[in-house]
């Protein structure tokens, strides 16, 4: 389970979104994660799979970055690890952004 997001009554639309990604239903799990972004700004999964998604299957490597940054800026209490993963990811973004801007 998921510590803090179980006792939330989001909790069955993140299960939800995450069996669309497992069958490949791609659109509506980004259309829950979206939601989710949201409802909860500080949750480190939904806004990674979100900007996962934004980058490799909207290859919208802006909004991804936006959505990576207003996390990070935002003081949310992400562990050093997803810290660290999500800076990884915006530096990505900016090295794909460099190349088709």
């Amino acid at each position: 389970m998921i510590e803090g997001v179980t006792k939330s009554p989001l909790f069955p639309k993140k299960e939800l979104s995450f069996l669309y990604k497992r069958k490949g239903r791609w659109q509506e799990a980004a259309q829950i994660w979206q939601e989710l972004v949201t409802a909860m700004p500080a949750d480190y999964s939904t806004i990674s799979e979100l900007a996962k998604w934004l980058e490799h299957h909207a290859r919208d490597y802006l909004q991804a970055k936006i959505l990576v940054q207003k996390a990070l800026n935002q003081g949310n209490t992400f562990s050093e690890k997803e810290k660290e993963s999500l800076l990884h990811r915006l530096r990505r973004l900016n090295d794909k952004l460099k190349t088709i801007l």
